[in-house]
């Protein structure tokens, strides 16, 4: 009991440190929150499919002009990570259609896809471990 009565002072003798803990705490609890947000929008390429197939999703391909020509998911629309967000809004019929985003193996995508999101698209979902894991799964890519 005796040591949460110091704590006022503890805290008005190191204001400093106890600033700088404050706010790793909340770029912590920002990091976590937004792991868990993204980890919602995952699916593997076999979802990606039943995607593309029963919901006619729009397919992006996020990755360079040269990545892209080498290999793609078929029928998916290039579009620079860059340039993302204005692609879609190009090629969406609305805010609610299905979406799948992809890169080598996630990371890019997953950044374009928080941005669709803050955009105001609800559909949109990130392919785990991207055209990587597309390969590895045996799902045909076109080139070109």
């Amino acid at each position: 009991m005796e040591q949460f009565q110091l704590l006022p002072e503890f805290i008005s003798n190191h204001l400093f440190l106890v600033g700088a803990f404050l706010v790793v705490l909340a770029l912590l609890v920002k990091s976590e929150f937004e792991h868990q947000t993204i980890r919602k929008l995952l699916v593997d390429p076999i979802q990606a499919t039943r995607l593309m197939n029963n919901e006619d999703a729009i397919v992006i391909d996020v990755r360079s002009d040269a990545e892209f020509k080498k290999a793609h998911i078929k029928n998916a629309k290039h579009a620079p990570a860059s340039e993302a967000v204005e692609k879609v809004a190009k090629l969406a019929k609305s805010k609610d259609d299905a979406i799948i985003v992809y890169c080598n193996v996630g990371n890019t995508s997953a950044r374009v896809c928080r941005a669709l999101a803050r955009e105001g698209y609800t559909h949109v979902r990130n392919l785990k471990g991207g055209l990587v894991a597309w390969e590895e799964t045996k799902l045909p890519v076109s080139s070109g």
